[in-house]
């Protein structure tokens, strides 16, 4: 949906004490949270208190000018990465994106960035290590930007299972099973021209 809708079923006749939320974006969700909890309060004559994720930052996000932010991430830059790829990490992670920076210490090659993208192999690992990604398809639709616009192809697509695998400890079938299902969540792949 274009909006968010926060539905109390007792106005709709349904039972007291249920509500609805649908349509969240995560753009919205603080906001949305916010007054799904007021509401939630007022049903169950609680006072009102102020929300502290209104003034809390995101963890990353606790950056007061960005642009300089970027300027300083780019001066401080390690030998190898392109101003480009430490912009995707400053834009990503905010503040946290040295901790993308320390998978290259215990293999260089996870600063790379994956075939025909911004996304570095490191980010994968930090998906499955940091934000719970369990699946392949969590990491790469939800966890990073890598297949938010299209299909990222095969041989990244192939690389990331990979790389989840190892962190996940999957068994052959079960990689196998994770790029299939990844596969599956970009109908266009399977119409006929």
């Amino acid at each position: 949906t274009k909006h968010y809708r926060l539905l109390d079923h007792a106005r709709l006749g349904g039972p007291e004490g249920l509500l609805t939320v649908i349509g969240v974006k995560y753009t919205t969700a603080r906001d949305v949270a916010e007054k799904t909890v007021n509401l939630a309060a007022k049903k169950l004559g609680k006072a009102k208190e102020g929300s502290r994720s209104r003034a809390t930052p995101l963890v990353g996000g606790d950056i007061p000018r960005f642009a300089s932010f970027v300027e300083d991430v780019l001066a401080q830059a390690p030998a190898g990465l392109s101003p480009a790829l430490l912009r995707h990490l400053a834009l990503n992670y905010g503040t946290e994106y040295a901790r993308l920076l320390a998978y290259g210490q215990e293999n260089a090659a996870l600063l790379s960035p994956l075939p025909g993208s911004q996304v570095l192999a490191a980010e994968m690992v930090h998906a499955a290590r940091e934000e719970m990604a369990c699946t392949l398809s969590d990491a790469v639709l939800r966890r990073t930007e890598l297949g938010s616009a299209e299909y990222p192809g095969d041989e990244a697509v192939e690389h990331c299972a990979r790389l989840m695998a190892k962190e996940l400890a999957w068994p052959a079938r079960r990689l196998k099973s994770e790029v299939e299902d990844l596969r599956r969540a970009y109908p266009m792949l399977h119409t006929v021209a």
